[in-house]
């Protein structure tokens, strides 16, 4: 049973994380943090886990936005720039040929005006009629302004790491079960065979046994839900990325 209950704290902590101020860097790393004070170029802070104790500072270009307990945030995400293409005849660098028409300033298309598609199955992204890896798709979601598909982002990277977790985990749980069972059959022909007579002792195994394959079982499950939710959030981040195009 200690598996399992291993299993509800790792759950029970990804829940009392969201209780903190917690800083969401460029790196998809997140920090749980108290801040101090935000400054000009850089963000001071204590540790969640030791909120009396020194004092941190990350700069401002290393930061994409901050959640505050209680509700508020802050965003640091500059605006792609938009640079100027000119069009037309030109005698030289900088300079209008005579009698030439002034020339229009172009701007290139911005990244982050880009719509996200998703095709019919639901395994692809489609960004301007051209398919794009989730990577990419999330670089996409981090030019937006809006602090809600920031959320929703690192969000599901966090719902899919603890998926992962206890997917992976059900392995060498399932595989010990396995072993322990196939240990008390072991037992159980050879109890009360000449020479040695030994107990059966068979039931320790069975009891281990089924302990980490129902343990292994529940941690799929939970991983299959967590990887669901992970899909759930970042699908919710393209839709308000999407409608604050509109």
């Amino acid at each position: 049973m200690k598996y399992f209950f291993v299993l509800l704290g790792i759950v029970w902590i990804s829940g009392s994380v969201q209780a903190q101020d917690t800083i969401f860097k460029k790196s998809k790393a997140r920090v749980l943090a108290k801040v101090i004070a935000v400054g000009p170029d850089t963000v001071t802070y204590h540790k969640a886990s030791m909120p009396d104790g020194p004092v941190y500072s990350l700069a401002k270009s290393e930061i994409i936005w901050i959640r505050y307990e209680g509700g508020g945030s802050d965003s640091f995400v500059v605006a792609p720039k938009v640079t100027s293409i000119p069009s037309g005849p030109s005698s030289a660098p900088g300079t209008f040929a005579p009698g030439a028409p002034p020339l229009e300033q172009k701007s290139a298309p911005k990244e982050s005006s880009l719509r996200i598609d998703q095709s019919r199955g639901g395994r692809y992204f489609y960004v301007d009629n051209r398919r794009w890896n989730q990577k990419r798709v999330s670089k996409l979601l981090e030019t937006s302004r809006d602090p809600q598909v920031y959320e929703f982002l690192h969000k599901s990277w966090s719902q899919k790491a603890l998926g992962t977790v206890c997917s992976i985990g059900s392995i060498p749980l399932t595989v010990v079960g396995g072993f322990a069972m196939l240990g008390g059959l072991i037992v159980q022909s050879s109890a009360g065979q000449p020479p040695n007579y030994s107990p059966d002792n068979s039931g320790s195994f069975y009891t281990t046994g089924l302990v980490c394959i129902a343990t292994g079982a529940a941690a799929n499950v939970i991983g299959t839900i967590y990887k669901k939710k992970a899909r759930a959030s970042y699908l919710r981040a393209i839709e308000l990325y999407n409608a604050g195009l509109l």
